[in-house]
């Protein structure tokens, strides 16, 4: 089967800022694997990083057109017409992306089908902050015949069901959850203590660790600092945050002003991104627990990448994520309520003899999470959407 995968932003998991794009990479690459020809074509909003070199599937970049973004480039768009660029199916990521919009109205009229990748967007939250007019209308005459026209929707946890229908998505929905691949950890070359030995003054701190961008919303770090604070105001030991990411440009300035204004200037770490995987593990094993409060999610990968460094995690619903650290036992499920998320970390604190059990049934949940079985539970819907069959939904 030929399988092309549209992308937004350039593929490549070590410089990525979007967990999308690193979805996309490892779907590819496990497609391949099954013995399918895959493509990624990429028409990259930002073009800051380079794409991966010789990932075990062709990559193509195209240039983004004028025009609103409506249209494709007239390279990309012969390359389909012509039929040098042979698709059997198309997986489109994103869902307030133009140019997904534009191959999809062209696949329609060409009657290959196509299938799209929401990865978080269909959350009602989405409308609730930056450009809200314009995704309004870019929804209302654009996305949902887009998302209509799709053979099925690929949602990556149950808790996108819900948005899905809000949102008026009716067509099939096939939930195919994220995989890890072990490959990616540099073995034998992690330093557990890194932070200690990066940040001496937080040696002995109970070490609180986020890694992301660092856009207080959409991440719900505002909520995590205020919970920080209650949590400061006690009379228990020291507690550090390490913010790990990069700045989203518009809120540059936010967080370190927010930190200032909450008084945790001493408790709070902004370490920066962290490209290379060495370091990024070596932060993560240095860490007792990993915290994600998002607001909105599809699924992150970065909880994965925190299970398999053995570190339990603090939560909340916009992750995604509370089923599966309630089933496991890995961690603490909090309200977005700075409140609960205190009586999470506080807890947290008080059984931090636990922790390293919990760790171990991290890593463990996280041996059975695997590209693999995403790739084939893809395929398997791939080819009924090819054949004109039923979408047997997965697990819904």
């Amino acid at each position: 089967m030929n399988i092309v995968h549209f992308s937004a932003g350039r593929v490549n998991p070590l410089f990525a800022k979007v967990g999308s794009v690193n979805v996309i990479y490892w779907l590819a690459l496990e497609q391949e694997r099954l013995g399918h020809s895959v493509t990624v074509v990429v028409i990259p909003d930002r073009a800051k990083y380079p794409n991966a070199v010789a990932p075990g599937f062709e990559i193509m970049e195209f240039p983004r057109a004028m025009a609103l973004r409506l249209r494709l480039s007239g390279q990309l768009e012969r390359r389909i017409l012509e039929g040098h660029l042979r698709i059997d199916i198309a997986h489109l990521h994103g869902v307030y992306v133009p140019e997904m919009v534009a191959v999809a109205r062209l696949l329609r009229r060409l009657g290959i089908p196509y299938v799209v990748s929401a990865h978080g967007s269909l959350s009602p939250l989405i409308l609730a902050r930056g450009d809200r007019l314009r995704k309004f209308v870019f929804r209302l005459l654009f996305a949902k015949r887009y998302l209509k026209g799709a053979a099925f929707l690929h949602i990556h946890a149950q808790g996108e069901v819900n948005d899905a229908r809000a949102f008026g998505v009716w067509s099939p929905l096939v939930l195919a959850e994220h995989g890890f691949d072990w490959a990616s950890i540099p073995f034998g070359q992690i330093n557990a203590n890194w932070l200690s030995e990066r940040f001496p003054e937080h040696a002995r701190s109970f070490k609180l660790v986020f890694l992301g961008r660092l856009d207080p919303w959409t991440k719900g770090i505002d909520v995590l600092l205020e919970g920080l604070r209650r949590v400061a105001g006690t009379s228990l030991g020291d507690l550090a945050l390490f913010l790990i990411g990069p700045p989203k440009r518009r809120y540059r300035r936010v967080l370190p002003a927010l930190v200032k204004k909450l008084r945790l200037s001493d408790r709070v770490v902004f370490v920066g991104p962290l490209y290379d995987p060495v370091e990024k593990f070596s932060a993560l094993a240095s860490a007792d627990l990993f915290v994600l409060t998002s607001r909105f999610e599809g699924f992150p990968l970065v909880l994965l990448e925190a299970m398999a460094s053995g570190k339990p995690l603090l939560v909340t619903p916009g992750t995604n994520a509370t089923a599966m650290v309630a089933a496991h036992r890995i961690g603490w499920v909090c309200d977005l309520d700075p409140a609960d998320i205190a009586r999470g970390l506080l807890d947290a604190f008080r059984r931090r003899d636990e922790l390293p059990s919990m760790g171990e049934a991290a890593k463990e949940a996280v041996r059975q999470m695997t590209w693999r079985h995403a790739a084939e539970r893809l395929v398997a819907a791939y080819t009924s959407a090819v054949s004109g069959g039923t979408i047997e939904p997965a697990a819904i």
